[in-house]
């Protein structure tokens, strides 16, 4: 019980920062998606699973608004798509993320 109450404090401290992201990463969407329809090849924005469309839009936000490494942008996108994706997703996103970090 004490660990679970500890938990649930440690998410509502990182509500705020979280919102924060959500938001900043919406915001940008609408300059995003053409972006990374163009990186797609034979496929759209439209018909990628929303959980690959998500971290793929956060990954993005990171790179171009943050700055952060690739390296680190794709070692957490990955993580990510293993985590709560198909089994293919990690490498697709792992792909997506290089194409956009070249360019």
């Amino acid at each position: 019980y004490v660990n679970m109450v500890r938990l649930a404090q440690d998410m509502e401290e990182l509500r705020p920062a979280v919102e924060d992201l959500a938001t900043r990463v919406i915001a940008r969407i609408p300059l995003v998606e053409p972006r990374l329809e163009g990186m797609l090849e034979n496929y759209s924005v439209e018909r990628l699973d929303m959980v690959d469309k998500a971290i793929l839009y956060i990954a993005l936000y990171e790179l171009e608004e943050n700055g952060l490494d690739v390296p680190i942008v794709v070692s957490e996108a990955t993580a990510l798509a293993n985590e709560y994706s198909g089994s293919k997703s990690a490498q697709f996103i792992h792909g997506v993320i290089a194409a956009a970090a070249s360019k």
